[in-house]
């Protein structure tokens, strides 16, 4: 009996002693934090670890998802913005804005937090110079939200031009070997306001692709752009433009696109792959065909990524390529796949797959394509 009561009062005694160390463990650490020690200063918690911790979340609100500029001349600038606002009750972050429609998208605002109630703006500016007739294009808008992070936002409205170009684009066949080999296309411009004081001042073009010269035609009033590709090779496709610098009112610089198109000898189809927006851990899987004249094998593949314009090592995280059929000579059907793995890694994505080949006429094939990796 007297060996269980000694027993006892040493663990009495043990515990007693245990908790008067952690309480003078604990005073000693209140007095280290009342100091303004560098070394031991704590760092502060963001908002977005306090969401990753559970916290509560923003939701963003807009006052309109569509907006429509109405008629405009073409060549007039535009510029609109989309209101929106933080109805949730955590913090809002808008993690990447992409735009398809060659408009310019303000994105001073990527990464900005935020808070419950707060307000922001979209801003969009549009150049009309390239467009004509009905406008609708879209825009992706990806957040921090984990339950919905991507919204889509149209805009719509017509374009009228005080000028009548025909053809709008000029497009030549890729047969040119030689000088001799000349192919000449005609572009005519009326004026829809007032031929008779309608001028062309001068052309900008690359002269190492083209022969330019213009004219008025004194029946018509029409002015008659003259456009003569020089000699390049087969294999090499071209898109370049001329700038056609007239007195028109809104269309004062006219940008006239020029195609030159190769006849390849492996075609591919699609050319171009949209992935569309890609959340943490997801992937998106597409089909390229590739069609020879005649049989032919890849020898070899590339890939290219950027994300927000920065260049990724080893887009083989991110990429893959299988090859699904093997017994047609002449086609190869491929099955790309895009994955966000990466969840630091965020905003509009795009690439090119290059895909080598044997065979004699053409040594490889290009495929862009467009991605957004989200939150």
């Amino acid at each position: 009996m007297m060996g269980r009561l000694k027993l006892l009062c040493n663990c009495g005694e043990y515990a007693l002693n245990k908790r008067y160390n952690i309480c003078l463990l604990s005073l000693i650490a209140l007095s280290l934090c009342s100091v303004n020690w560098p070394l031991f200063s704590a760092p502060a918690i963001s908002k977005e670890h306090v969401k990753q911790l559970g916290g509560p979340e923003g939701v963003i609100s807009f006052e309109a998802k569509h907006l429509n500029f109405g008629k405009k001349f073409r060549g007039e600038s535009i510029d609109l913005a989309f209101m929106f606002k933080n109805t949730g009750e955590g913090p809002l972050m808008i993690r990447g804005i992409h735009s398809t429609c060659g408009c310019l998208v303000a994105e001073d605002i990527v990464n900005k937090v935020y808070g419950p109630g707060q307000t922001g703006s979209i801003a969009v500016s549009i150049d009309t110079a390239r467009f004509e007739g009905d406008f609708r294009k879209t825009i992706a808008v990806l957040t921090n939200q984990s339950k919905r992070n991507s919204y889509e936002l149209s805009i719509t409205g017509y374009l009228q031009s005080e000028l009548t170009v025909n053809p709008p684009i000029v497009n030549f066949d890729a047969h040119l070997t030689s000088a001799s080999d000349h192919q000449t296309q005609l572009v005519r411009l009326t004026s829809k306001d007032d031929p008779k004081t309608f001028s062309i001042s001068g052309v900008e073009f690359e002269e190492k692709l083209f022969d330019v010269s213009y004219q008025n035609d004194p029946n018509s009033k029409d002015w008659i752009v003259s456009i003569t590709p020089k000699a390049i090779s087969h294999q090499v496709a071209i898109k370049s433009s001329i700038t056609i610098n007239n007195n028109s009112k809104h269309l004062s610089r006219l940008v006239l696109p020029i195609h030159l198109h190769p006849s390849p000898s492996v075609e591919s189809k699609p050319d171009y792959v949209e992935f569309g927006a890609l959340s943490s851990s997801k992937e998106s899987k597409k089909f390229i065909a590739l069609t020879g004249k005649k049989p032919f094998n890849i020898i070899g593949q590339k890939a290219k990524l950027l994300v927000n314009g920065k260049l990724i090592e080893n887009p083989e995280r991110y990429l893959s390529v299988t090859v699904r059929n093997t017994s047609i000579e002449n086609k190869k059907d491929l099955e790309v796949k895009l994955l966000q793995g990466d969840d630091t890694i965020r905003g509009s994505v795009h690439g090119r797959f290059l895909f080598e080949l044997d065979d004699p006429q053409q040594d490889y094939v290009s495929v862009d394509f467009y991605a957004h990796f989200g939150g």
